[in-house]
């Protein structure tokens, strides 16, 4: 039987917020080694604003341990 091919590529993931950086921490097994590791990704998304952009809220939803840091818009692109 001969294989049908799409020309449609799928959509794997929603393009990031270019105002939003987020983590999740983990809900089991929560040690200062998986918190190091959350924080630093976050860091590593925030240096990607750049150091002049305007944070506008940083936020912890506790029920879904999500740390949620968000920019002004219309501030300079991800680097």
């Amino acid at each position: 039987m001969a294989k049908v091919t799409s020309t449609r590529k799928p959509k794997l993931a929603t393009p990031p917020d270019p105002n939003r950086c987020f983590v999740f921490f983990p809900s089991t097994h929560l040690t200062a080694g998986t918190v190091a590791v959350g924080l630093e990704s976050i860091l590593r998304q925030v240096q990607k604003h750049g150091s002049e952009r305007n944070v506008t809220k940083i936020a912890l939803d506790e029920s879904t341990r999500k740390l949620t840091i968000e920019f002004e818009s219309g501030g300079d692109s991800l680097v």
